[in-house]
């Protein structure tokens, strides 16, 4: 819906380029290149409760976090 949006000249958005890169490849949406502009945000990791892979994710988890360590 939000890509539907902006393609309808409905705002702008932040996505990642992965996902809109049919719509840069057809013109249906262009990218803005910013200035001196720094985008930080938090990633929620959600997993099914006593998943065989839930090792795997915290692993994972803690590789992008390498301030801290977190555990379940």
């Amino acid at each position: 819906m939000i890509k539907r949006l902006v393609s309808e000249n409905c705002g702008i958005t932040f996505l990642y380029e992965a996902a809109v890169r049919e719509e840069l490849e057809n013109g249906t949406l262009r990218k803005l290149k910013l200035r001196d502009f720094s985008v930080v945000h938090d990633f929620t990791f959600v997993w099914r409760c006593h998943s065989i892979f839930s090792q795997d994710y915290l692993d994972i988890f803690n590789s992008l976090h390498k301030d801290d360590e977190y555990t379940i």
